[in-house]
């Protein structure tokens, strides 16, 4: 989600993942990397859509969906970390919604960004609260226990959640974060 012009999803194309949908809200975006990739990388498609509605995307359809700091886009209009704009809240809510909806049962969510795991977990669990534009999802029997070795859970979204640190700290540069969901219901 969220290509925008980056070589990632040619990388991974290059790398042997033959079966990729890239997908990003600028029209301009995606009609220049279609134009650049399509002869060379036939198996891969670039849609323009909006990561907060993917409702065209069909449900259980993904095994794996990337996110290479797409909702760090959407943290722009965060304003205060501790206290964010609850529109932020709303459209991660909903971009994490539709990620889940649209992932395999046991397909994962990889989320890379800058972002420190104290705030960002908080979106990716759906531990804020509702905002007035969003709707309480419809319950749902989830399991009890994360399988993942993480300890964390979203029954929201149905996803254990894990973190890991990419990258090293040895030049005093800042952490990558590699968050880790994987789908069960």
């Amino acid at each position: 989600v969220g290509c925008g012009n980056s070589s990632f999803s040619s990388e991974l194309y290059d790398a042997g993942y033959e079966c990729i949908t890239s997908l990003d809200y600028s029209k301009n975006v995606i009609a220049s990397m279609k134009e650049k990739n399509d002869q060379i990388r036939p198996g891969m498609e670039w849609v323009v859509m909006d990561m907060t509605d993917m409702s065209s995307i069909s449900n259980n359809y993904y095994d794996v969906v990337i996110d290479k700091a797409a909702m760090d886009a959407l943290m722009t209009a965060e304003r205060d970390v501790w206290n964010p704009d609850q529109g932020v809240i709303d459209s991660s809510r909903k971009m994490c919604r539709h990620l889940s909806r649209i992932l395999k049962i046991g397909g994962y969510h990889l989320h890379i960004s800058f972002a420190q795991p104290h705030f960002r977990k908080k979106y990716l669990l759906g531990q804020h609260s509702l905002g007035h534009d969003v709707e309480p999802m419809k319950e749902t029997k989830f399991k009890d226990s994360p399988c993942l070795d993480c300890g964390e859970y979203s029954t929201e979204f149905g996803w254990d959640y894990c973190v890991e640190n990419i990258g090293d700290d040895e030049d005093g540069g800042f952490y990558h974060f590699l968050y880790i969901m994987k789908k069960h219901m």
